[in-house]
């Protein structure tokens, strides 16, 4: 792991000097060890964390039960369980504060089963089913309020070109065209403009890609994008304020020598990819390890002890004081009306999986 000296640059807010890291500290434990499970801000406040793998390995102890966390009394509560027990999943808070979660690994195969969190009874119900059974596939809230579901892998060691959109006015999923390659673990990210970037993933065992795709919702359909500068899959990207797209670490093909500390940057102006600062860490399996601070920065947690701090107006990482107790694979990142980030969950290089959570507080 690299450690730098940091040089003081302009802060966010013009004053002369970067504003001091923040820091890293042990938060409440969940009820349950969990990772690649979900965690969705509601517009409560509260945290809906939901399913995962619970036991060492991650092969069959998988887990319906979700849980609460509370800001005001800085607990985790249980609630309802879902329908299914999934790993892998992706949860969506739709624009009725309800929060959609869709298709997994159920153990046995993909999912294709999809159900809703109603916040008022914090209850789950069904869905209905998705067009295909879908791991590792991506699920975007569009601006008008629907779903786009884009490629993964249908669980019979076939990865899927298809997409489908989610519509909650009618409660039903219909074709939403299709990608040019199979893709898994890719990245999916909203643009100002309303289209999607579509950015990466495997498209087979021995293939990574670079290429990138995007999708235009009043067409409803894909064009190609120019590709990444690196093949990477299993990695993040989110928007930033200024519009661009940070797309962050992921791994080649041989993920146990391929594990990346770059970034790139889209531009959705020029749609053109440019390098990015190196992080301080190489970091992958951390889909859902990135969050959008109220000061603009980027916290970039998991895969790493350290966590990171991207700042788009010096266009540099610098690190949080405090560190997570272990290197921990799909842990999840949730920003917090206090303006804390909520870091829960993962499992470590053994496959342990953990209940521990952390802040992050500036």
């Amino acid at each position: 792991m690299k450690v730098v000296a940091r040089v003081l640059t302009l802060g966010l807010a013009g004053l002369g000097l970067a504003a001091a890291p923040g820091q890293v500290t042990s938060a409440p434990q969940m009820n349950l060890s969990r990772a690649g499970h979900s965690a969705t801000l509601l517009p409560s406040g509260q945290v809906l964390v939901a399913g995962g793998c619970i036991a060492t390995g991650c092969e069959n102890g998988l887990t319906a039960s979700a849980e609460l966390y509370d800001l005001e009394r800085n607990t985790f509560t249980r609630t309802s369980s879902m329908k299914v027990a999934r790993v892998g999943h992706r949860a969506v808070l739709l624009h009725s504060g309800k929060v959609l979660i869709l298709g997994g690994w159920a153990g046995n195969n993909a999912s294709n089963q999809a159900e809703l969190f109603h916040p008022a009874d914090r209850s789950f119900s069904s869905a209905g089913t998705m067009l295909e059974p879908r791991d590792g596939f991506s699920a975007t809230l569009l601006k008008d309020g629907r779903v786009l579901v884009v490629g993964g892998y249908n669980g019979r060691m076939q990865r899927l070109k298809s997409a489908e959109i989610y519509d909650p006015k009618t409660a039903e999923f219909r074709p939403a065209g299709s990608l040019a390659v199979e893709r898994m673990a890719h990245s999916a990210t909203l643009l100002d403009d309303g289209r999607v970037l579509v950015a990466g993933g495997s498209q087979n065992r021995d293939t990574v890609l670079s290429s990138a795709e995007l999708y235009d919702p009043q067409s409803g359909s894909f064009s190609p994008a120019p590709p990444m500068l690196t093949a990477r899959h299993k990695h993040a990207a989110l928007a930033l304020p200024n519009g661009k797209v940070l797309v962050t670490g992921g791994a080649g093909v041989g993920e146990s020598s391929q594990q990346y500390d770059s970034t790139e940057l889209f531009d959705p102006r020029v749609d053109r990819f440019t390098p990015g600062p190196t992080m301080e860490a190489s970091r992958f399996k951390i889909p859902d390890a990135l969050a959008l601070l109220k000061t603009g920065e980027v916290l970039v947690g998991g895969s790493a002890t350290q966590v990171e701090l991207y700042n788009p107006t010096t266009n540099s990482f610098r690190v949080a004081r405090g560190s997570l107790s272990e290197e921990l694979s799909f842990t999840t990142a949730t920003l917090l009306p206090s303006g804390s980030v909520l870091i829960a969950g993962g499992y470590n290089s053994r496959i342990e999986v953990t209940n521990k959570t952390w802040f992050y507080r500036e």
